[in-house]
C-alpha cells in the first residue's frame, strides 16, 4: 500500500491540498512549519475525499503537510 502523493495550490489566500491515492479511509491533515516541532491538525477529510481548503494557516515561509490515518480504540 503506497502513501498518497500530496500537491499545494494557493489561491486568494486559501490553500488547497489534492492528493491521488487511498480514497477509502479517513484522514486527519497535519501541517508543521518546522519538521522537529509538534504537527498541527488543520482538519479531518471523510473517505472518498481528494482534497482540504484551509485558510489562515501562513505562520511560515516553509510549511509541510501530511495526511494521518487517526488510530481509534
Amino acid at each position: 500500500m503506497s502513501s498518497p502523493q500530496l500537491a499545494l495550490t494557493v489561491s486568494n489566500m486559501t490553500q488547497n491540498l489534492q492528493w491521488a491515492g487511498l480514497t477509502h479511509v479517513v484522514y486527519d491533515v497535519q501541517g508543521v512549519t518546522n519538521l522537529l516541532g509538534s504537527w498541527t491538525t488543520l482538519g479531518r477529510v471523510a473517505n472518498t475525499a481528494t482534497n482540504f481548503s484551509f485558510t489562515n494557516w501562513n505562520s511560515g515561509p516553509q510549511q509541510f503537510y501530511r495526511l494521518v490515518v487517526p488510530w481509534r480504540l
